[in-house]
């Protein structure tokens, strides 16, 4: 939840900022400032000394911690044939499965609202970009909140409940295009999605830190946040092809279906068999080694 939370403030902050900026100075002084602010984030983890007596950087003093020297793979193809031994086992498929079914729906929102928001309902860019803005801020709040929520009641509970709200809100949404120009129907639309988004995605990222192998686990957390942004920006590129053979109602259906796909193959995910799968994996490595 904070981890999300963090990067969904960020991004809201930034596109009310970027925006103004674009509006105000034009591209070039909003790439600058873009670019300052993504060197100020790289000086963060350049700096930062992960526990105490490591090296800062490569010439500086210290050695790594006995944690370090434990944690680390003997060598890169024992990572690699780990990684991809723990990459296909079912409840690891299921979950990539799921969470690009989530991101492709995103992607295709992300990419058509602000294009109805401003091109067709007649919002001001500027006006656009605060509102987003602040969902974004209520959702990673209302995020952060809810995460106890979902540890006690549990991710499958959690996501069967709010994916089933989520293909009722954009089947509506759909079904009501002549409110789209009421502006309080489609900003609160704007802000709901961005809610229910932000805990669909705490709750799928608990699930992939759930599956992890301790023994590969930062790469394989890695590969599952890879996968969802290339399946985000896969929804988005969807956008041209479909807008040839259908409006966007007929987009909005299409999201619809792709979150009820979700709702239907969620049944498959069971987090006990896949701890025995772990089990058997640690015993075949251990016998190999």
């Amino acid at each position: 939840a904070y981890m999300y939370g963090g990067q969904i403030a960020g991004t809201s902050l930034a596109s009310a900022v970027g925006g103004l900026a674009l509006m105000k100075f034009g591209l070039s002084a909003a790439a600058m400032l873009m670019a300052i602010t993504v060197f100020m984030i790289m000086l963060v983890p350049l700096l930062l000394r992960e526990r105490p007596g490591e090296r800062v950087f490569p010439w500086s003093e210290g050695v790594p911690s006995p944690e370090a020297l434990a944690s680390a793979g003997s060598t890169w193809k024992g990572i690699i044939g780990t990684l991809m031994s723990t990459l296909v086992l079912p409840m690891s498929i299921i979950l990539i499965l799921l969470e690009g079914l989530n991101r492709t729906a995103a992607g295709i929102i992300v990419a058509i609202n602000p294009v109805i928001s401003v091109q067709e309902l007649g919002w001001q860019q500027t006006d656009y970009s605060s509102w987003y803005a602040l969902c974004g801020i209520v959702a990673a709040v209302i995020g952060v909140l809810l995460g106890p929520f979902v540890d006690r009641v549990g991710t499958q509970k959690t996501l069967i409940f709010i994916i089933a709200v989520r293909v009722a809100m954009f089947a509506v949404v759909a079904a009501m295009e002549s409110h789209w120009h009421t502006v309080e129907f489609f900003k609160g639309f704007i802000l709901f999605n961005y809610v229910s988004g932000q805990i669909v995605t705490i709750a799928i990222i608990a699930a992939f830190m759930r599956i992890c192998f301790q023994q590969v686990a930062a790469t394989q957390f890695a590969v599952y946040m890879a996968s969802a942004n290339l399946t985000l920006a896969l929804g988005s590129a969807m956008v041209g092809p479909i807008a040839a053979v259908t409006d966007y109602v007929g987009m909005f259906y299409i999201v619809a279906g792709l979150n009820l796909c979700f709702l239907l193959l969620l049944p498959l995910v069971n987090f006990n068999r896949h701890e025995q799968a772990l089990e058997s994996l640690a015993i075949r490595l251990n016998q190999s080694t």
